[in-house]
């Protein structure tokens, strides 16, 4: 069962040369951004947290300032500038207030730390206070009395503390992926073109032709490789051009012999049934130098031609029964043709 899983799989993934490059170049960008990402957050948290924490204390430090030495008469106005012009909000603290803790993170554990060792470890934190979201922060404001004191819940804008890197990263990620697939497009069509190519001229060498020269440009390796094909091919056609003039001149001496041969037969004076069936395998012999004198020529293949098939039985029945062996041919009222290879169809029909 698994290993059906397995090849189904298999036969799920692309084949070709190009999409297995493409996929091969996103999952390695994905997987080198995921990892940058992840090496730079951990370098960087450090110093993220301690500037956030930084700029956490300096907001507190001053909002607590300006409520200690404004006019008890103007603080309202004064909160009410706060949070119209820098998005601060200053409540008083509540033991029956609703809140919600910020996330364990560790950049959150290291801001919080931050601010407790600046502000004081009575210090709290909070992600929403009765219902509204934000980054919010306690401090104290000491009494008039010694050891009174009033506890604040400051509301500081949290995009402008926190900022995700993902959100930041993810645009320019989507660029580099997109470069890096046309990069990989324009190196699979530089490998793909020269490969087909080469591909179609080795179907033309298995069909029996010879195709054109192979450019010889381009990197090492695919040069590499046109040029053995091209060995290949020269030799090939080298080979076929020395079989053709051997079968040529082999053809061509045989049939000095068979003619003095034949020329012995008919003067011998034997029974003229023997020199006829004798005369009619010197002329199957000369017929068979004549296909392979053909074939030294060109494919050796012929031209198809329309066969008498009655004519030609009616010869083969006539040779062989020169030869002692007489066949029954049984003729029909139609004429009976095929498009053949009359030598062909001839040497055939006399193997059967």
């Amino acid at each position: 069962m698994l290993r059906f899983r397995y090849r189904a799989r298999l036969r799920a993934v692309p084949r070709t040369l190009l999409w297995r490059i493409f996929l091969m170049v996103a999952v390695l960008m994905l997987a080198s951004v995921i990892v940058w990402s992840a090496i730079f957050s951990y370098f960087d948290r450090a110093n993220r947290a301690r500037q956030t924490a930084q700029t956490v204390v300096s907001i507190v430090n001053l909002t607590r300032t300006a409520l200690l030495n404004s006019d008890p008469a103007l603080r309202k106005d004064l909160l009410l500038d706060l949070a119209t012009l820098e998005g601060i909000r200053v409540y008083p603290a509540e033991s029956s207030d609703r809140i919600t803790p910020q996330d364990d993170s560790l950049l959150m554990r290291s801001i919080t730390e931050e601010v407790r060792y600046q502000l004081g470890a009575s210090t709290r934190f909070a992600a929403a206070w009765e219902g509204l979201p934000g980054f919010w922060v306690s401090f104290r404001i000491a009494g008039e009395r010694p050891g009174e004191s009033s506890e604040f819940w400051v509301q500081l804008p949290a995009d402008r503390l926190l900022r995700p890197h993902a959100l930041e990263w993810l645009g320019w990620t989507a660029v580099a992926l997109c470069l890096a697939m046309l990069g990989a497009s324009k190196i699979v069509s530089r490998l793909n073109r020269p490969l087909k190519t080469l591909a179609e001229a080795a179907r033309s060498v298995g069909r029996g032709q010879f195709p054109p020269h192979l450019s010889e440009n381009g990197p090492t390796e695919l040069a590499d490789l046109a040029r053995a094909f091209n060995q290949m091919s020269n030799d090939l056609q080298q080979l076929d051009a020395d079989r053709a003039l051997i079968l040529a001149g082999v053809s061509h001496d045989l049939r000095t012999p068979l003619a003095r041969l034949r020329l012995g037969v008919e003067m011998c004076g034997a029974d003229p049934t023997d020199v006829d069936a004798m005369v009619s395998d010197i002329e199957d012999m000369d017929r068979i130098i004549g296909q392979f004198l053909e074939f030294s020529k060109g494919d050796g293949s012929g031209d198809l031609e329309p066969v008498d098939l009655g004519a030609l039985a009616e010869e083969l029945s006539a040779l062989y029964a020169r030869r002692g062996h007489p066949l029954s041919i049984e003729h029909t009222t139609t004429e009976a043709f095929a498009l053949a290879r009359p030598q062909a169809l001839r040497r055939a029909v006399v193997n059967l």
